[in-house]
């Protein structure tokens, strides 16, 4: 299976992690991963086959896997966990030639997660999808011009700023670039690996799971917040990515937090 059929519902955590040199096992890992060496190698062993992890190279692993690995080199690897779907069924190393480029996503990524500033989860599935995105053409061999990715630069800062806006419309987006409304949904398809609909979709749907979070806020307001026109169509693109109602949604973050509770 392809990484490009894999679906993320939603980003658990992303952290740092640096092993001294040995073997290390893992049972039944609660949560799917990608692991990016940053510097040092490693090799992770299941059912006897053997997978190489090194700044060259990207690693999945699907959740519920068990598995050994042995830190051969010491260095730092960025985690990434995940809930999804479509998820290959074994572990996975995929190979990456631009390992420069690769790291710059993750280190973003980690930094911005760390920071939890306001939007830090929509920029994280940016980054994620632009990370299976060089996977799959990596696997192509498929180039992306580093220019075609600065031609846009100013309309990605602009829709993550305004992803929230009602009349957002793709033209508005790729005036800040001046480019054509066709040349930026080609260029955007081209580097994120989704159309820039899907991303704005999920930016959006992302931001309603934090309001949801604490709450204080109505599925009516919410679904104004983030930029739906209605609240019937902020609950169909929500069970579509997510798999439940918002109000589903809401309900289970209740019952995690109760259960949480001591004594409880």
């Amino acid at each position: 299976m392809s990484v490009s059929e894999l679906v993320i519902k939603e980003i658990i955590s992303i952290y740092t992690v640096d092993r001294s040199i040995g073997e290390y096992s893992v049972v039944n890992r609660p949560y799917s991963a990608f692991c990016i060496k940053m510097s040092g190698n490693s090799s992770y062993s299941q059912d006897g086959r053997e997978y190489v992890s090194d700044d060259r190279h990207v690693i999945f692993i699907p959740q519920l896997s068990t598995y050994t690995y042995s830190v051969l080199g010491q260095g730092s690897c960025v985690i990434i966990e995940f809930i999804s779907e479509n998820a290959p069924k074994t572990i996975k190393s995929y190979s990456i030639n631009e390992g420069s480029v690769i790291k710059a996503i993750i280190s973003t990524m980690e930094y911005t997660w760390r920071l939890k500033r306001t939007g830090y989860r929509e920029n994280c599935f940016s980054g994620i999808y632009q990370l299976m995105y060089h996977i799959v053409l990596n696997q192509n061999n498929t180039y992306i011009p580093k220019v075609h990715q600065m031609r846009i630069t100013r309309s990605i800062q602009y829709l993550h700023e305004h992803f929230c806006d009602h009349n957002l419309a793709i033209e508005s987006i790729a005036e800040q670039s001046d480019v054509s409304a066709i040349y930026f949904r080609r260029l955007f398809t081209e580097i994120y690996g989704l159309s820039p609909k899907k991303y704005i979709i999920m930016m959006r749907i992302n931001r309603a799971k934090e309001l949801l979070d604490p709450g204080m806020l109505s599925i009516s307001e919410i679904a104004e917040r983030v930029g739906f026109g209605d609240v019937y169509s902020f609950c169909k693109a929500f069970r579509k990515e997510v798999g439940s109602t918002p109000t589903e949604y809401k309900k289970r973050l209740r019952d995690e937090d109760s259960s949480n509770i001591p004594g409880s």
